[in-house]
């Protein structure tokens, strides 16, 4: 075991050694080219450039030294914590990196899972803020507040409604607009007759609540 060990460092030592040569190298070549296109000379740049292409392979073998180094270093690690024969450390190495594999996967999913719940609230926050902007636009600019209390049912109470229970609730679908019996649609069957029945218009029956109800509240103001 201690043989296996020592045979293993020493390879380590070996490519950190070969490395470092690589490294060396590349940052001496850009260094000397850093300075050949300073100088004020004009640079001939080639189609192929053979010292773009030496740069790749040292950078292809720095790269597969670093990958070999590093599983070096894993079979170490398994020969010290577990004490395994020499000839189960490949695949002991091989079923670590694959756990090592999946620990990542599961890592990045639960970063996914995290970013979605992050974009669902905020588009959620988005709508509800835009839906009470809307809400408050139609209530400014149309005098009626317009609530939901259940699936396809409106409520609507007027800003010059003398009282909170004065309300109208209309059912919407897809077969049409239906105005539910309230109190306060009682009181307006006048209206009801005139702008519903006989002329079909939601839009005129609610302007027209709006036109009395602003007159009744300018006379109760002016007297």
């Amino acid at each position: 075991m201690q043989e296996e060990n020592a045979a293993l460092l020493s390879k380590i030592s070996n490519f950190q050694k070969e490395n470092q040569e690589l490294k060396n190298k590349l940052s001496k070549q850009e260094t000397d080219r850093g300075s050949s296109s300073g100088s004020g000379e004009k640079v001939l740049h080639l189609r192929f450039n053979p010292l773009d292409a030496a740069n790749r392979r040292h950078l292809e073998r720095f790269n597969k030294l670093q990958e070999e180094n590093d599983q070096l270093k894993k079979r170490i690690k398994v020969l010290e914590e577990e004490g395994v024969a020499a000839t189960d450390v490949t695949m002991k190495v091989q079923q670590k990196l694959q756990s090592e594999g999946a620990d990542s996967t599961l890592e990045s999913l639960k970063e996914q899972l995290a970013a979605a719940e992050r974009k669902t609230r905020f588009i959620l926050e988005n709508a509800r803020l835009k839906s009470t902007e809307f809400r408050e636009a139609v209530y400014q600019l149309l005098g009626y507040r317009i609530d939901v209390p259940m699936a396809e049912t409106y409520k609507l109470s007027h800003v010059y409604a003398d009282s909170r229970d004065d309300y109208l609730l209309f059912k919407i679908n897809s077969e049409g607009i239906q105005l539910v019996e309230t109190e306060y649609s009682k009181q307006v069957s006048d209206k009801m007759e005139t702008y519903l029945h006989q002329h079909d218009s939601f839009p005129a029956f609610l302007a027209s609540l709006t036109m009395d109800l602003f007159h009744q509240q300018t006379f109760m103001i002016s007297h």
